[in-house]
């Protein structure tokens, strides 16, 4: 995620952890992200915002959020994505 704020000036990233397996190993616990040219561009868009989930399978239980809204002309237009362990407001 370091690379992609670098690359995308004006992105933004936000994670947490769950806690430590050892001195060098974190658990995973949720992660925020939007990319710079989403959170400029929000200014031209629709002031509706859905957002959806799907589920991330196999060995994995987390979810995928997206939030997303319409361009000027009527077309689905990606703001924001999370990947959380399960939907509750806390998330």
């Amino acid at each position: 995620m370091s690379t992609i704020k670098e690359s995308n000036p004006g992105t933004i990233v936000e994670w947490t952890c769950k806690g430590n397996l050892d001195d060098s190993t974190m658990i995973f616990g949720r992660m925020f992200w939007s990319f710079g040219s989403c959170v400029e561009s929000f200014e031209y868009c629709k002031p509706l915002i859905s957002v959806d989930d799907t589920p991330l399978h196999e060995r994995y239980d987390e979810k995928l959020l997206i939030a997303v809204t319409f361009d000027a002309n009527i077309g689905l237009f990606p703001l924001a994505f999370a990947i959380i362990n399960k939907k509750n407001n806390y998330n």
